[in-house]
């Protein structure tokens, strides 16, 4: 089964990453109940690459207000892994992402932990194992290099096969 794939359009995703979405949203029906809990009906639409890489790319350069879960010293435990957040990491409200939940923002260049900050959009991690990407903000007139940033989100990034792009424009 890890060698299989689930192929929509031009993409191919993990045949065990759209189980996984399908057994932890099944969970949640026979948990709550269909007639319980709204959140039931949104099962994880999966997006294809090419939709995934238009979502974030339309927000290059953008200033956007995200809403941060995982502030600054965050301690994240997910089975074995236990992650220690040296970033504000958070979401932007009412859009989704490639994985149907809000679209992910690691926001560097504020020291401290915030619930919520108004960053400008400078760069995209693309994760080629994962079904979704995310973005990467930082206060208005600061500037990261890819390494940098790379560095910066490495914590959590070193799970995934990810690049990050840095938008040009924003370097100068």
């Amino acid at each position: 089964i890890q060698n299989l794939y689930f192929v929509r359009k031009e993409s191919k995703i993990p045949l065990l990453k759209v189980l996984e979405s399908l057994e932890n949203f099944l969970g949640e029906v026979f948990k709550q109940g269909l007639g319980q809990s709204p959140k039931v009906l949104k099962w994880r639409f999966i997006m294809t690459q090419s939709e995934r890489e238009n979502l974030v790319r339309g927000y290059l350069g953008k200033t956007v207000t995200v809403t941060v879960d995982r502030p600054i010293g965050y301690v994240h435990r997910k089975g074995e892994k236990v992650l220690t957040y040296p970033v504000n990491y958070g979401y932007i409200a009412g859009v989704l992402g490639g994985d149907g939940e809000e679209l992910d923002v690691y926001v560097l260049g504020i020291d401290r932990p915030v619930a919520e900050c108004e960053v400008r959009v400078i760069g995209i991690v693309f994760r080629a194992d994962d079904v979704e990407d995310k973005l990467i903000a930082a206060p208005q007139g600061k500037r990261y290099r890819a390494e940098e940033a790379t560095e910066a989100i490495r914590f959590a990034e070193k799970y995934y096969h990810s690049r990050v792009e840095i938008c040009p424009d924003l370097l100068t």
